[in-house]
Parts: C-alpha cells; structure tokens; sequence
C-alpha cells in the first residue's frame, strides 16, 4: 500500500478527499474496480467506511469529507476491489498561510489555470508550509499535534512544537499496550512545549493530544511564502538544473547559484532565506 502527501482542510469547511491511482511508472492509471475509502480522525474514530467513491477510468477517486468542528488529523485509506491500495492524510487546520487569491494578485500568472492548476498551487502551498515551519521551528497557523513522548520518572514532559495553545488528552501506555486516559486538571503547559505535573509522570509512555501554532506567519514571512511557492512552482520552466552551483552566459561570464543546504541556504532566494533565518525559531534544552 502506497502513502500519498497530506492534503489540508480548514476548521469548519467541507473538503473533498482525492486519491490519484497511478501505476509503477507513476502514470495515471484505471484500477479497474470499485475504489472505496475508510477515513477515521486522530483517535482512530470512523468517520465512514467503506463509502464509494466518485471518478472513472484513470480519473481520480473522490469523495466529501463534512466539516470538521475542530483542528484534527484524517487518515484515508483506498481500496480497490476490497484490497487496500493506499493512505493519505488530511490536516485539519485553523488557517492557511495565505489564500490563492494573494497568491495571484502577487504574480498575476498564477492566474491561468491551464499552466497553475488549482490542485497544483494548494499542493506546493502546504509544501511551502511545511518547509517554512520545519525551518522556522514551529507552526505559525494553528494545528494538531499527536505524538508519543516517553517519562523518565520527573515532573516534566515535552511535545516537540512550541506555541503550545492547548492540551486535549493524554492517555498513559503501560507495556501490554493498555490505555489509561489520564487527569490533566494539575498539568501545567507552557508555550515552550513543556507539560508539568506535581506529581511526577512515573515511567512509561505517554500520548499527548494538542493544539499548537501561531494565529498567523508574520507579514514579512507571509511574503516569503508567497515568493517561495511561486518559485517552486515555475522550477521545471526555469530551465536550470536542479543541481546547477552556477552558470554562464553567452558573454563568458560566470555567475555562482544560491544552492539550498550548502552554507545555510534555505530555499536559494536570497530574499526569502534571510527572512527565514530572522525568524528560525532554535529550542534549547528544558529542565
């Protein structure tokens, strides 16, 4: 079974789930069967099983994802024939870093669908977004978090975002794999990402369910954003490798290219990069 990149959805909006069946080679493909779609939400709910799904022949399959009151984690898994073929996930999120609509009125190109299709700019724009929050050190719109942190028996335990705006459950995990929900009335939770109990967490692990991330990117690296996915958008038609460290003109003249992870370079755009690393966000140890 295949895994497919994460689509994302707004709080309290209706989304539509797509899955793109594609062959070895990568193409579109007719599976040739039914494709049915099993979603469940963060805590392993069920949403729908088994629904059918809309779409023919090498189309993509679809099918109406209803609101979501609150932030969540989707994961979608497609069957063909009864046999599963693929997961992908779904973001519920409380905000976007910028609309299409900024998005064109920044590059007005942006605006012809046949070389922009819609699909394609709200997949490079959560690309774009988490790259910028995995760079930056943390979420700058609002999100859920779950994960499994292990107590070594202190008072004090750490998710790995900050910009900690609520916790909604943890559950203890003793080594059988039983659950137990656990009181979080006395636990503390700072912006930091640091959870703190009197009482202490004993040994074992824990999962944490929470909320985290700013209300809004700052201006300055809403910009960049912007500036960012218009890039990766155009790469292809840039007509410059991928791997290229420089390049020559018809006049013999040399110029060297910004190249990402080499000295600090980010995205290789200057202008965006220094934004970014004004805003890099470096957590240090917590007691």
């Amino acid at each position: 079974m295949t895994s497919a990149p994460s689509q994302q959805i707004m709080v309290g909006a209706a989304g539509l789930l797509a899955w793109q069946p594609v062959d070895a080679a990568g193409e579109p493909y007719d599976p040739g069967a039914a494709v049915t779609v099993t979603v469940t939400d963060h805590a392993g709910g069920v949403v729908v099983s088994d629904a059918a799904t809309t779409g023919m022949g090498a189309e993509p399959r679809t099918w109406p994802l209803p609101p979501s009151p609150t932030l969540d984690q989707f994961r979608a898994v497609w069957e063909v024939a009864g046999v599963a073929a693929a997961s992908t996930t779904v973001d519920v999120v409380g905000g976007y870093w910028f609309t299409i609509r900024e998005a064109v009125d920044a590059d007005e190109k942006l605006a012809d669908r046949a070389k922009y299709p819609t699909d394609r700019i709200f997949a490079v724009r959560a690309e774009v977004e988490a790259e910028f929050e995995e760079v930056t050190g943390q979420a700058w719109v609002p999100r859920l978090g779950v994960v499994d942190v292990v107590a070594n028996g202190g008072c004090v335990l750490t998710v790995p975002h900050v910009a900690l705006r609520a916790v909604r459950a943890i559950t203890s995990i003793d080594a059988a794999g039983v659950e137990t929900v656990e009181d979080t009335v006395e636990v503390a939770a700072d912006w930091w990402g640091v959870l703190r109990r009197p009482t202490g967490w004993g040994y074992g692990r824990y999962r944490v369910v929470y909320e985290h991330g700013g209300d809004r990117p700052p201006p300055d690296l809403k910009a960049a954003a912007v500036t960012r996915l218009r890039h990766r958008l155009n790469m292809a038609r840039s007509g410059i490798p991928d791997r290229a460290t420089s390049m020559s003109t018809e006049q013999g003249q040399t110029f060297s290219l910004a190249t990402p992870g080499l000295r600090g370079v980010v995205t290789g755009i200057p202008d965006v990069d220094v934004v970014v690393e004004r805003d890099r966000f470096v957590r240090t140890g917590v007691t």
